[in-house]
């Protein structure tokens, strides 16, 4: 299966993963190196994520903390957590990882089922179970691993039935999950919950006003925080200030502007919130290595490759 290149998140910052609605489940391998900033950016989906690293190291920034998964190590990321995906090393090579996203509706067949009160909702609404990592060192774990891996490989192939395969895998995952709870790591301080909504009203903020003049003081307002309490909580939560998170989106959105469009430097730098395109030109250049000019020549040139 393909690699989702980049995700498209609407403007609450919500991805919009492609899962079907009549059997709602993404399986493919990602690679780093093809993401236009070289890492996955912060968002949040209703889908669970089950992953298995292939191969390099990759960092998995959830709440303001942060986890590396080497290669044979996996790691599952709970509903609607606020996570971004990078390589452990800014220009590492190969950072390739196979990739589960299922809506939760999948594994619990509807809300009022014994599987969704007893099994599925007891994990998945638990706000201090975020991530889970997996290490082959650990029995059930490897089990874990395996299995996501089987999923991939059924998902592939799709032979004739290849649904009831992959449904008898998720469950069979879940199961793991159901019976070694106990033995899950509690990250979450009780502050980190009670921001998380406020981080995701702040990145909602900045997604959709990311193209004009964004001060400070409209911000906090728009959020009910103090200035000092909304630049103190995104530091803590997200290790960047947001300033230098305006800019990286800004930086994201001109560059889909560059590869989809025959814009002007000029017209793209001002569509994109920035100044003028001197200024533009430099933090491109200060995040990417080049030119906005030259991103988008080698981009053509890969397309008609």
């Amino acid at each position: 299966m393909s690699d989702y290149t980049d995700l498209f998140l609407d403007s609450t910052s919500q991805a919009q993963l492609n899962t079907a609605y009549a059997f709602p489940i993404a399986v493919y391998q990602s690679n780093l190196a093809q993401k236009r900033l070289g890492y996955v950016t912060f968002h949040w989906h209703e889908e669970i994520q089950y992953c298995c690293v292939l191969s390099g190291r990759i960092r998995i920034l959830i709440g303001a903390h942060e986890y590396t998964a080497n290669a044979g190590e996996g790691f599952f990321i709970n509903t609607n957590q606020l996570h971004s995906i990078r390589p452990l090393h800014e220009k590492n090579g190969d950072n390739r990882y196979i990739c589960l996203d299922i809506h939760p509706k999948l594994l619990y067949l509807f809300p009022e089922s014994i599987l969704a009160e007893k099994y599925i909702f007891p994990i998945l609404h638990d706000p201090n179970i975020p991530f889970i990592k997996f290490s082959p060192h650990i029995l059930w774990q490897r089990k874990v691993l395996t299995i996501i891996k089987k999923i991939y490989a059924v998902y592939e192939k799709q032979s004739s039935g290849f649904e009831f395969d992959i449904m008898r895998l998720l469950l069979l995952l879940w199961k793991f999950f159901f019976l070694n709870q106990g033995a899950f790591e509690k990250p979450f301080p009780s502050w980190q919950i009670h921001y998380q909504p406020q981080i995701k009203m702040i990145l909602t903020y900045i997604h959709v006003h990311y193209a004009e003049k964004i001060s400070l003081t409209d911000l906090s307002h728009a959020i009910f925080l103090s200035e000092s309490e909304c630049c103190r909580v995104f530091k803590r939560y997200l290790h960047r200030t947001i300033f230098e998170y305006i800019i990286e989106y800004r930086l994201n959105q001109s560059m889909l502007l560059l590869i989809s469009t025959t814009k002007t430097i000029n017209t793209i730098s001002y569509e994109t919130g920035f100044s003028n395109a001197s200024y533009y030109i430099l933090r491109f250049k200060e995040k990417l290595g080049i030119t906005p000019r030259e991103y988008r020549r080698i981009m053509i040139s890969k397309r008609n490759s």
